[in-house]
């Protein structure tokens, strides 16, 4: 969790842990903005917060889900290449994907790291070859300063993975945080 000021994401579970209630109160809210600002084909990415007070739209785009999301992660977990969807319908041709449900579970995690100077990292190909790690990579090398993450730009890493339950991507989640090693030298705080 990122600390305030500062907001970003730091895990994407997919799909979405909620009751259904919360869910269809999501997909109505979605369906009225969308149809409310007008677009009308193509795909969109939206991102919401539920409140005590019930769900609230942060942001939408005419856009799919970046960080890979939308190119790799979502084909891997429900069978729907989105990206080739969104090409063929700008060709004219008729899609409907409106029952593709999902297969699998999915996660994109954002792998953070303390202020300091990177000293060495290890356990990355041994991370990429567990079950289930579509990818896992750091942004940064050894030699580079990780200053204050204020931002999702700054986040130092990622980790894209899928497997069968909810249970299943935060275990694989778990175990390439256990095999990655970052070695930093952090700075006196004075």
């Amino acid at each position: 969790k990122c600390s305030p000021p500062y907001s970003y994401d730091i895990r994407l579970i997919y799909p979405a842990f909620f009751a259904k209630e919360v869910v269809n109160e999501i997909k109505t809210m979605n369906e009225r903005i969308i149809s409310a600002i007008g677009i009308t084909m193509g795909i969109t990415h939206a991102e919401y917060i539920v409140t005590d007070r019930g769900v609230r739209l942060i942001e939408i785009a005419a856009r799919g889900c970046g960080s890979r999301v939308a190119s790799d992660l979502i084909p891997a977990i429900t069978g729907v290449d989105i990206t080739e969807a969104k090409i063929r319908q700008s060709l004219g041709e008729k899609i409907k994907l409106g029952g593709q449900r999902f297969q699998k579970s999915g996660i994109l995690e954002f792998l953070m790291l303390p202020q300091g100077v990177i000293k060495s990292i290890r356990g990355l190909d041994k991370a990429k070859k567990i079950e289930g790690v579509m990818d896992v990579e750091y942004h940064v090398k050894v030699g580079d300063t990780v200053g204050i993450i204020d931002s999702g730009r700054a986040r130092p890493g990622y980790l894209l993975a899928v497997g069968e339950s909810r249970e299943q991507v935060l275990e694989i989640t778990e175990e390439v945080k256990r095999t990655l090693k970052v070695e930093m030298e952090i700075e006196d705080a004075q």
